[in-house]
């Protein structure tokens, strides 16, 4: 496997090898501890810690069309048991134990409360229906309440990019939407305008 440095000046107090596969990371002076953490990396320095993640978001169309999750194909496209958040505080529940939950991007303050109907939902679908729906970020850490989360699909229900068939900027407008990515969870996104 081919292994790539990167060398970063620690505020002068010496060089940091870092090895970008996430794998080791040292400091040929006075690093006091190796930390190698799996899917993203972390080092420190005297007095300060750096840390690198990356966020990934998938279009759900392709992952639907390359036929590769059929869990996540019947999460979607089927009647499943699900909590409904019709306003910022309305909730509805329908179904025993319900496995998706739906609501509008005003809603996401409601997700970081430890709720018992959360604690089976695999998918979250997050509806923003206007531009101005488009500066609430959600905090992945904070999400305890949800137990099984595997899923987290942005739907957008405007034309985001600039004409109702542009979907190529939701990528980057889903990644900046999301904070403390977490690596069992997958970050979807979808251009979906109602008729």
């Amino acid at each position: 496997m081919n292994k790539f440095y990167l060398l970063l000046p620690a505020l002068m107090i010496g060089t940091v090898i870092f090895n970008v596969s996430g794998r080791t990371c040292t400091n040929n002076s006075d690093f006091s501890e190796t930390l190698s953490v799996s899917g993203s990396s972390t080092f420190f320095l005297p007095n300060i810690a750096v840390s690198i993640t990356s966020t990934e978001a998938y279009n759900l169309k392709d992952i639907l069309k390359a036929k590769s999750d059929n869990h996540l194909d019947k999460l979607v496209t089927e009647v499943n048991p699900c909590v409904y958040f019709l306003t910022d505080q309305t909730m509805v529940v329908q179904g025993d134990t319900p496995i998706k939950l739906e609501m509008y991007v005003n809603s996401i303050p409601q997700l970081y409360d430890n709720n018992k109907e959360y604690e089976t939902v695999e998918l979250i679908k997050i509806q923003i229906r206007s531009k101005e729906d488009q500066h609430a970020p959600l905090d992945l850490n904070k999400l305890t309440g949800f137990k099984n989360l595997k899923y987290i699909l942005f739907e957008y229900e405007y034309s985001a990019c600039g004409s109702i068939e542009d979907d190529m900027c939701l990528k980057e407008k889903t990644i900046s939407k999301v904070m403390n990515q977490n690596q069992n969870i997958q970050v979807l996104y979808l251009l979906s305008i109602p008729q």
